[in-house]
């Protein structure tokens, strides 16, 4: 890495976007060795851990200590990694490092080992990153043949084991070959549905790559605001008696002078100003009301255990379990909505996954940047002054 002057660029990318994680594939280093090392990389100590990939060289990755805190090591044929506690985060994280081989048979055996990893701790927040040597879809090769075959066995890795793919800030490709003809998209950053419920707006910028025929990709976990949310209505509204009364109050009790487009256009923004007061009120209502119901229910069964119970006590109960369901659908039904996902392929009683969903795709939607003039920009006021 000296010698062609790689280590001096990393370390100028460390200290430049304040690396926590740094993960290398092809340190060409001699032979596989694991231990503690001081680097100089503009920070403090980070535990260096490195794994022999066969010819090409080792996988290395390292860590801010005072970040992360290693609990245990993974270790298989062309990946390392390690599971630990993130500062501030009350789940375990594992990140992995993964630099496949070229071969198919090599990359489906890596796949495969790589799923039993995963699916051996399904409460750890997994990050996959590395070097897959596979691209997904056709656009993400350019000049070169795509391998159907390998691309679908790629995507059933990736959604077998419960995987989503951070889409990429900037440009498209991440490896370039000498003469600029050939161009694909090798590198990239999977993660686990319940990383969304810790980093809600995470993205992923590719750097300039300088002398390497990689592009460095960047994880940033930093929030994001563009300003406002849009306006956003559901469907479970329509089966509320209070949600028709506030439509027709407000569209009843608006009038604008001007052209027929305008005075449709401010009746519809002084509606969605009530419609929104109203979601809120009536999303405090209901959590009220379903904890009364919960401590009636409660205060039922402990009537029950003195042996106080009339006919009149359980048909109430019956009434208040109607409700509850009815509140509660209510609430499956917008995280449905809000995910877009088919409700019968994951259950209806699993809304942590449609949580989690919600949030990859909001993240997917936002817009991080653009690039202006050949350059890459994420500032806000330069994003919104593209698009007016």
């Amino acid at each position: 890495m000296k010698a062609n002057g790689k280590s001096g660029n990393i370390k100028d990318l460390v200290q430049k976007e304040k690396c926590s994680v740094l993960g290398l594939q092809e340190t060409k280093c001699d032979s596989f060795f694991r231990c503690l090392v001081c680097v100089d990389l503009g920070k403090q100590e980070l535990w260096l851990c490195l794994c022999d990939s066969g010819r090409s060289g080792s996988i290395l990755l390292s860590w801010d200590d005072s970040v992360f805190f290693k609990e245990s090591e993974i270790k298989g044929d062309h990946f390392c990694g390690v599971v630990g506690l993130w500062q501030n985060v009350n789940k375990k994280v594992g990140m992995i490092n993964v630099y496949n081989p070229q071969a198919q048979v090599q990359k489906t055996k890596v796949w495969e080992d790589l799923s039993s990893v995963i699916q051996s701790a399904l409460d750890v927040i997994w990050v996959i990153l590395g070097d897959f040597n596979a691209v997904r879809f056709p656009e993400e090769r350019m000049g070169s043949n795509f391998d159907s075959k390998e691309a679908s066995d790629f995507n059933n890795f990736i959604s077998s084991s419960g995987l989503l793919d951070i889409n990429f800030c900037g440009r498209r490709f991440t490896r370039f070959s000498k003469d600029g003809s050939k161009m694909s998209k090798l590198d990239r950053f999977l993660v686990t549905s319940n990383f969304f419920s810790i980093w809600k707006d995470p993205s992923v910028q590719v750097l300039h790559r300088s002398i390497s025929d990689h592009c460095p990709i960047l994880l940033k976990v930093n929030d994001f605001c563009m300003g406002p949310k849009p306006f956003r209505g559901f469907d479970s509204w329509l089966g509320i008696d209070d949600f028709q009364k506030t439509v027709l109050s407000s569209w009843s009790s608006t009038s604008f002078l001007g052209a027929v487009d305008f005075v449709l256009k401010e009746k519809v923004n002084a509606l969605k100003k009530d419609l929104r007061i109203w979601s809120k009120k009536n999303l405090a209502n209901e959590s009220k009301r379903k904890d009364e119901i919960l401590k009636a229910l409660f205060d039922w069964d402990s009537k029950a255990e003195k042996g106080g119970i009339l006919a009149v006590d359980c048909q109430k109960r019956d009434e208040w379990i109607f409700e509850l369901m009815l509140l509660e659908n209510r609430a499956k039904l917008d995280i449905q909505q809000k995910s877009r996902s088919k409700w019968a392929l994951e259950g209806d009683e699993n809304s942590k996954f449609f949580h989690n969903f919600v949030n990859y795709r909001r993240r997917r939607n936002n817009i991080k940047g653009i690039i202006c003039n050949g350059v890459w920009n994420s500032d806000p006021l330069v994003v919104k002054s593209a698009f007016l």
